[in-house]
């Protein structure tokens, strides 16, 4: 069985909170990759955890990621290429652009469209136009 996972199984994996509903997340997940079955993590997760990590559980960014670093590099976990090449970027948690808008133009590059903004930051991008 494979499984896609929403914002709170992140949050409840990385944070360990709150710690009986962390626990029984845990075990779930397990059961799901040691039959052989893989856990999808959407990018709105990814960039939803990275900002509920920060404002309500009081992670630095550098914490928050890390830990989805090591995350997206864990077997059974499956994060898009594009999120799994940003969380490599050195330094993410000092870039500008930062993490989100660094996934939301990795997306639409891989997809050969080029980004739009008004952030002058997304000169740094490929395939980005600052308009």
């Amino acid at each position: 069985m494979n499984a896609g996972l929403d914002t709170t199984i992140l949050v409840r994996i990385i944070s360990g909170l709150p710690e009986g509903q962390a626990e029984r997340v845990a075990l779930r997940l397990a059961a799901i990759i040691s039959g052989g079955g893989v856990c999808e993590v959407s990018d709105i997760a990814v960039v939803e955890a990275y900002y509920a990590l920060q404002q309500f559980y009081g992670m630095t960014k550098a914490e928050t990621i890390d830990h989805l670093r090591r995350l997206s590099t864990t077997p059974g976990f499956h994060f898009s290429p594009e999120t799994s090449a940003v969380l490599q970027t050195p330094h993410l948690e000092r870039a500008n652009p930062g993490f989100i808008d660094r996934v939301l133009a990795a997306g639409y590059h891989s997809r050969q469209l080029v980004t739009l903004s008004c952030e002058k930051s997304f000169k740094k991008l490929p395939d980005a136009e600052v308009v």
